[in-house]
């Protein structure tokens, strides 16, 4: 009886495990689909400062992100 509860187990845990695996490579493919974009943004978050940049054309860079 206890054999049969703990394959019972074992096969619940090695479901959860193929199903966490099955989520990290669909994440890890969006992952890499949105990367370059990210570090595009990233660069470019990077060249503004307080005081290089109105509030204006802020906006326009932002909308222009989205």
């Amino acid at each position: 009886e206890q054999c049969q509860v703990t394959t019972a187990t074992n096969s619940h845990v090695v479901l959860q495990l193929e199903h966490a695996q099955s989520l990290l490579s669909q994440f890890s493919e969006g992952y890499a689909e949105v990367l370059p974009w990210l570090q595009e943004t990233e660069a470019l978050i990077g060249q503004f400062t307080l005081n290089t940049i109105s509030y204006e054309a802020f906006r326009e860079q932002q909308d222009l992100l989205q």
